[in-house]
């Protein structure tokens, strides 16, 4: 089960914060495709919304969340 899920704008923002866990001992895994990769402790998420516009940003992180409420019910 899922521990805990981090939601970044881009992929080093989501690694970064990966390895704060993974230093606790925890598996975090840096996805940017989370259906094909194993389970872990922490999912760290990319969404690859840097360079995007705050609308498109909050647009992003919304869908992201959604996706996160669905697929992660447990947590």
């Amino acid at each position: 089960m899922t521990q805990g899920i981090i939601i970044a704008d881009d992929l080093t923002g989501a690694a970064d914060a990966g390895v704060a866990f993974a230093r606790g001992g925890l598996i975090a895994l840096a996805r940017v495709m989370p259906d094909v990769i194993p389970p872990a402790d922490v999912d760290a998420l990319s969404t690859h919304s840097r360079d995007h516009s705050e609308e498109a940003s909050l647009r992003v992180v919304s869908q992201t969340a959604a996706w996160v409420r669905k697929t992660h019910p447990e947590e």
